[in-house]
């Protein structure tokens, strides 16, 4: 059966590009590895030379400053801004130093 060209090319193209290690060294240069696919590379893990497992970038995570949403059925529960603003010093004294259980008065 004859191997079309473009197939052909195409694959070349991939595993050439592509960089490929053995077990051993991805073990032994996970950090530089991690570089490479930070940077965009992807890395084919091998065994026996043969290609067990792909070392690729995962989509970066929301922006800083983002607050992630709570899972909470709407108009049950309400978060103030006000919640995630930091403490005063009264309270962090309060949160420090106070007791732990305060004894109620009867």
């Amino acid at each position: 059966m004859p191997i079309d060209t473009i197939d052909l090319a195409r694959n070349l193209v991939h595993n050439r590009t592509m960089i490929r290690v053995n077990v051993h060294e991805a073990k032994t240069s996970l950090s530089k590895l991690l570089k490479l696919v930070a940077s965009g590379e992807t890395v084919q893990i091998c065994s026996r030379n043969t290609p067990v497992a792909e070392l690729k970038a995962v989509d970066q995570p929301p922006a800083t400053g983002t607050r992630p949403k709570p899972n909470l059925p709407e108009g049950q529960i309400q978060i103030l801004d006000s919640f995630y603003e930091p403490m005063s010093e009264e309270e962090l004294a309060e949160w420090y130093e106070g007791d732990i259980f305060p004894v109620l008065e009867k």
